[in-house]
């Protein structure tokens, strides 16, 4: 299941629809389900995949009437989640909240994966796509993208983005490619840690998903720099594009 940017009413009819595609996909197993049903999330409580499934598992447990247990696997960039459903049991009560991390980009980040995104698991059903954006302390001395390229060229290997998946790594990394400048990367195990290092000015910038930056956000705690997507976001406006 890929995760996306959805308004929370939308989220929930995507929610809904996913909930009803895995029941239509088990309705061969008679019977089912008769157990709890457990979902694995390849990353650490808090984030935009554990929020996601925590909301799919609602549905998903009024739709059987059984407890959808939402079980957080975080590790090695989504890895360590990704092949413990791999081997969990075939039996139709183990299901892997998937994201482009697990299924797309990992292949080409490290030089070996203990599963294969395509022969090892069947998709049920999408429950959309997450976007990131660009944060930042306050009072960072930069309050836009011209103003961090510039501020990187001027001290140089001094700026570190944060990353905790390749969600938040791949942007940084084509970022620090396209505009030419000299940045390092810190790696986090989870959201929450580069939350607390951005406030403290540890890291200069990370790119998060919507979802996380929406409470940082309008919680006036970090400031957005740009979105990665090719239109602005509807919930900030005046928050320009990468492209911009």
């Amino acid at each position: 299941m890929t995760l996306t940017a959805l308004a929370p009413r939308a989220f929930l009819r995507h929610a809904l629809a996913a909930a009803s595609l895995l029941l239509a996909a088990t309705t061969h197993a008679a019977g089912w389900p008769e157990k709890p049903i457990t979902l694995i999330v390849p990353s650490a409580a808090g984030g935009a995949a554990d929020l996601t499934a925590r909301t799919f598992a609602q549905f998903l447990g009024k739709q059987t009437g059984q407890t959808v247990i939402v079980e957080d696997r975080p590790g090695a960039g989504g890895i360590v989640g990704t092949n413990a459903a791999r081997n969990a049991a075939a039996d139709g009560y183990t299901f892997l909240l998937s994201t482009n991390s697990t299924h797309a980009a990992n292949q080409f980040l490290y030089k070996r994966l203990p599963y294969d995104a395509q022969k090892d698991f069947a998709q049920v059903g999408m429950l959309g796509t997450f976007g990131t954006v660009g944060i930042v302390a306050p009072d960072s001395p930069y309050r836009t993208v011209p103003e961090l390229v510039e501020y990187a060229r001027k001290h140089p290997g001094e700026v570190f983005f944060g990353y905790y998946s390749s969600s938040s790594q791949v942007p940084s990394e084509l970022f620090k490619q396209r505009a030419g400048i000299n940045i390092g990367a810190a790696g986090y195990k989870n959201i929450t840690q580069i939350i607390t290092d951005l406030r403290g000015k540890q890291i200069g910038f990370a790119f998060v998903d919507y979802l996380t930056a929406m409470g940082q956000i309008d919680g006036k705690g970090l400031t957005p720099l740009a979105v990665t997507a090719a239109q602005r976001h509807p919930a900030w406006p005046d928050v320009p594009t990468m492209s911009t």
